[in-house]
């Protein structure tokens, strides 16, 4: 009798144990993923994942997102406002102007954060986000068509990339820009934004591009995987390299004004016969450069729109030798404990600026080595041997992105302020 309950309890143990084992393994479960790969308690909406990353990449150019993606961004709708509509019949049809074929190839690689170098058809896709079809149509009156099937944007079903000339006139917006190439906004955020590519209305460009070396938060990611070295690495920068180009076309002439003067003078200069930004040349004389640069001392401005604790002699000499920039993402390998960060490269051209714009991606082991991008967003010294060289962080917005209130958006114009910022430099201003 005395062993009969010694065995019932021995046997009821036992199956509290398993159960509890069991318990536990299902908790364990549900802090895995399908791959059986850790999930990332510090982000439970996935914001920093590849697919967060591409959708915010891709709706910042497409549409208005602010700093980061809302929590719903998953099922959130958007509403797309790049490019016009032409044909009142098609809607969801929208029209933008590139130079040529490899502006609609630069342009879908934009948004793709692709890196297709031909002109030939091709599909980019991302879970939980949709897919775009780029293809190249070569004629008179449009290089390339971009199929959109991306559930944030609804309303989006076509990007038509068009030649200038195929633009008709009544799509310009009318009057004088209100900013130029080398203005300064501060954000609400206190945050300072170079002018890199203003609006031109002989071509309908109403929206203008600007870039920041000051870094938020809302653009760090902390990574403090178990048995990982701590990577505060960047994300949510925007994603327009030619911009960025421009950004160290401008500074690099900027830095050196003198030098410029000598070698350039009146010159035709920028690439392909075109002047400052890709624009038409007397859209911004070069002869405008040494009042630009005599203004942004006089104000002050080198030291408002570099990276914080940095000097301006540090800053003016990254825009006068080559340097390395860092424009986009960090991501981590999956099952690979490898931090990646994409690089865009700029040398000495010919044009006497830097420019010779080339992509590369450093690779850093996580396990071995911490990273903190803060150390270049804020001080923008010392040497980054995984990266190659110096770097500096660069985040671009156009001119929607950096308005606070993208509910209003299409009563924006060209020709007045940017809503919410408060005008640092502006060149017309000043004349």
């Amino acid at each position: 009798m005395k062993m009969n309950r010694t065995f019932k309890w021995m046997l009821m143990t036992a199956l509290v144990v398993g159960l509890g084992m069991n318990v536990t393994s299902c908790k364990d479960d549900d802090n895995k993923d399908e791959n059986n790969e850790q999930i990332d308690t510090s982000d439970p909406y996935d914001k920093t994942t590849e697919a967060g990353i591409a959708c915010f990449n891709l709706l910042s150019q497409l549409s208005v997102v602010g700093d980061s993606l809302p929590n719903d961004w998953k099922t959130h709708k958007f509403k797309a406002v790049d490019g016009r509509v032409l044909d009142e019949s098609q809607p969801f049809v929208r029209t933008i102007a590139v130079d040529d074929m490899e502006g609609a190839l630069q342009y879908y690689n934009d948004l793709t954060n692709g890196v297709l170098s031909s002109a030939k058809a091709d599909t980019w896709t991302m879970d939980n986000v949709g897919t775009l079809t780029f293809t190249p149509l070569g004629q008179s009156y449009c290089y390339a068509t971009i199929d959109v099937n991306v559930k944030q944007l609804p309303d989006l079903t076509q990007l038509r990339l068009v030649p200038i000339a195929a633009f008709p006139e009544n799509a310009a917006f009318e009057g004088d820009p209100w900013y130029r190439l080398g203005d300064v906004i501060r954000d609400k955020e206190g945050c300072y934004w170079i002018c890199v590519k203003p609006c031109y209305q002989p071509t309908g460009k109403d929206q203008s591009w600007w870039v920041s070396f000051n870094i938020t938060d809302a653009c760090m990611k902390v990574k403090t995987d178990p048995g990982l070295m701590k990577q505060n690495t960047p994300y949510n920068l925007g994603n327009k390299k030619l911009a960025n180009g421009y950004a160290v076309q401008l500074l690099s002439v900027l830095s050196r004004t003198a030098e410029f003067e000598q070698k350039i003078g009146n010159q035709n200069f920028g690439s392909k016969g075109m002047g400052f930004a890709g624009l038409p040349a007397d859209a911004m004389p070069s002869s405008n450069i040494p009042k630009i640069s005599a203004s942004w001392d006089q104000k002050d401005i080198w030291n408002k729109v570099k990276p914080k604790n940095m000097s301006v002699s540090d800053f003016k000499n990254y825009f006068r030798s080559n340097i390395s920039m860092i424009y986009n993402s960090a991501h981590i390998e999956k099952n690979n404990p490898q931090l990646k960060i994409d690089l865009s490269l700029f040398s000495t051209s010919s044009d006497f600026y830097r420019t010779g714009q080339q992509n590369e991606t450093a690779i850093m082991n996580m396990q071995s080595e911490s990273f903190d991008v803060s150390t270049y967003a804020n001080m923008g010294t010392g040497n980054a041997s995984a990266i190659g060289g110096k770097a500096l962080v660069m985040r671009w917005k156009d001119g929607k992105g950096l308005s606070p209130n993208a509910d209003n958006y299409e009563s924006q114009s060209p020709t007045k302020p940017i809503e919410g910022t408060t005008d640092i430099y502006r060149f017309n201003a000043t004349n």
